[in-house]
């Protein structure tokens, strides 16, 4: 309950102008009251003319007015009481006040200090007839007789039904914004000018609201962040403008965060009198920042050392930029050059489909091509071109060319090998009888005899037993299904170990019988060739393998890890795709699969799990 101090106006008001007005014994409760307001002649204030102009302005009164007698029946009451009320002045008269409460415990605390005060002051809340509740703004008197006892009461009353709608609905908003704010995931202080913090809404671990009122916040952060704390408190209190900037707290409780703020001032009038700041904790940003930022670092000094050249071409093949040139040549003389002035002229017709594939579909491309002799090295080279993407256009070229000159001499060392090496040709019954043989006539062939000595024999006098059964089914099979066949094998010959590939193709003999023709050719070269590519392939493979096991619980593969790096640092599918030299298609793929093994909604929210447990 509250009472206004507007009451003692309207009480004093109340009794100076007007006294009890009731319809039935006004005059008589009128004139008692004015007998004891008599002049010291001892005429009194008023004549019947009088009480009827008293009665005239309590009938008018915008204030409701009740008069009740001592047991509160209502004897009398004005029209603004019976609007207020929706009774009429015939259903209130004779009517106890009490029927009209709707606050029982209140009409007893109003009793009890009508009996010890003869007066009261504060709100009611009354019904109306149809139960709809309503606001008063009252005071009421007690009238007493000669001998000091209570005959009457006075009420006065203003309707402030609208005004209590406002102030609770006012109250909810409030209880709303305050609940919002005590519950924000940010802080929200008041500072004042200097820097002292006025009021909090929630404190870090470690402390609590009542430690940090009153404090200042240049102790809460890190020396050299104070600079930015007075810059943003200058300009928010002489323009009023709002500020926003990032410092680092000092260490302590919930210390060594870093939080973005936001300062905006709070106006009276013309005057900023604090600023009020938003500060919400971003370290998790700022170590996904710094990360992103050291793994940028890694890929650009992956790029800059890479072992293959990296350029970037428009369609014209106009070179944009190199990670690095072959000895003899300046990074400032490649760059702005065509990549047609250092190729062979027989391959500018090829550098120029795959530019226009690349341009024109985005289409991975690869292709070789030889360097000029003009340069230092004459060089052959792979060349892998994709395509580097700003919405749905292809605007550069990105070519990753690797030397491969070593490769092509490995290719013609086999050559020239296979070159040496005479074939053999066997013809070989079902019983692995040799019914004829084309080999070299000296000893140094691959069999190491001569055809003379092998004609007529059997495959089992020079091979073990595990390799003739595997002969022999190759010939059966040959036999059998009556077509070519092709296989390779590790047999034990009189010269060693040797990898054989042999070519069958059945043959009818003339007596009704089938033999096999077997073309045998020595590939022990390839073969220590493409295992000793498979080994170095292997290794690279282990490597990569070791930042996926990071990523074990989820599951993600080695490229699954590189795109979502990519990712992380905020690249398209169609720039990844560039980057790691696969389609669009592939890499939205892989971007699929790693968000479902994420169990993310998003790329971006997959990104920042990855971040956030450290499996990029």
């Amino acid at each position: 309950m509250r009472v206004w101090p507007a009451f003692a106006y309207l009480k004093a008001a109340f009794f100076v102008v007007l006294v009890p007005l009731p319809r039935e014994g006004f005059e008589r409760v009128a004139t008692e009251e004015l007998s004891r307001r008599q002049e010291p002649d001892g005429h009194e204030h008023a004549s019947s003319d009088g009480l009827r102009l008293i009665r005239a302005a309590m009938d008018e009164s915008f204030a409701g007015v009740v008069v009740t007698d001592a047991a509160g029946v209502i004897e009398y009451v004005n029209r603004s009481f019976e609007t207020t009320s929706g009774y009429s002045a015939a259903e209130l008269i004779g009517r106890s006040m009490a029927g009209l409460s709707a606050n029982e415990r209140l009409d007893q605390s109003i009793w009890a200090v009508l009996s010890a005060d003869g007066h009261w002051r504060g709100e009611i809340k009354n019904k109306r007839p149809d139960g709809e509740e309503y606001h008063l703004l009252a005071t009421i008197q007690a009238l007493s007789s000669e001998d000091g006892e209570i005959t009457h009461y006075i009420g006065v009353n203003i309707d402030i039904t609208e005004r209590v709608k406002v102030e609770e609905e006012l109250a909810e908003r409030e209880a709303y914004w305050r609940a919002l704010v005590e519950n924000a995931p940010d802080h929200i202080l008041a500072v004042a000018k200097d820097g002292v913090i006025m009021s909090l809404n929630w404190a870090v671990p470690g402390t609590t609201v009542d430690e940090t009122v009153g404090r200042s916040v240049y102790e809460f952060v890190l020396e050299e962040y104070h600079d930015a704390w007075r810059e943003a408190l200058a300009d928010v209190f002489s323009s009023g403008e709002r500020v926003e900037f990032e410092v680092r707290t000092s260490d302590g409780p919930g210390g060594g965060q870093w939080y973005a703020n936001t300062l905006s001032a709070v106006h009276d009038g013309d005057s900023v009198t604090a600023a009020i700041t938003s500060s919400r904790n971003v370290t998790a940003r700022k170590k996904a920042e710094e990360e992103l930022a050291e793994r940028e670092a890694y890929w650009r000094a992956l790029v800059e050392n890479a072992p293959d050249h990296i350029l970037a071409v428009d369609k014209d093949g106009v070179i944009a930029s190199v990670n690095w040139t072959i000895p003899g040549i300046a990074a400032d003389e490649v760059v702005g050059s065509t990549v047609y002035d250092f190729v062979a002229e027989e391959y500018h017709e090829v550098w120029r489909e795959a530019l226009a594939d690349v341009f024109a579909v985005g289409q991975r491309v690869e292709f070789e091509a030889r360097a000029l002799k003009a340069t230092p090295e004459t060089e052959w080279y792979s060349i892998t071109l994709s395509g580097v993407y700003e919405g749905d256009s292809v605007v550069a070229g990105i070519a990753s060319i690797r030397n491969i000159t070593a490769l092509k001499a490995a290719e013609e060392q086999m050559r020239a090998i296979a070159t040496a090496v005479s074939d053999v040709i066997v013809v070989v019954d079902e019983d692995g009888v040799l019914l004829e043989l084309l080999a070299p006539t000296t000893e140094e062939g691959l069999l190491r005899r001569t055809p003379e000595i092998l004609r007529g024999r059997r495959v089992h006098e020079f091979l073990p037993p595990d390799q003739v059964e595997w002969v022999l089914e190759f010939v059966r099979e040959t036999i059998s299904s009556g077509k070519p066949r092709e296989a390779e094998a590790l047999l034990d010959l009189p010269s060693g170990p040797t990898w054989v590939s042999g070519r069958s193709a059945p043959l009818s003999l003339g007596d009704g019988r089938t033999a096999v023709v077997i073309h045998a050719l020595d590939v022990s070269e390839r073969k220590r060739l493409e295992e000793e590519l498979q080994r170095l392939r292997e290794e690279t493979e282990a490597e990569a393998e070791e930042g996926v096991k990071r990523a074990s619980e989820y599951g993600l593969t080695f490229r699954e890890v590189t795109v979502l790096s990519l990712i992380a640092r905020g690249k398209s599918d169609k720039e990844i795709a560039a980057l790691l030299g696969l389609s669009p298609f592939t890499v939205n793929k892989h971007s699929s699969n790693l968000v479902r093994k994420l169990r993310a909604r998003s790329r971006s929210q997959a990104a920042a799990r990855a971040v956030r447990e450290g499996i990029i």
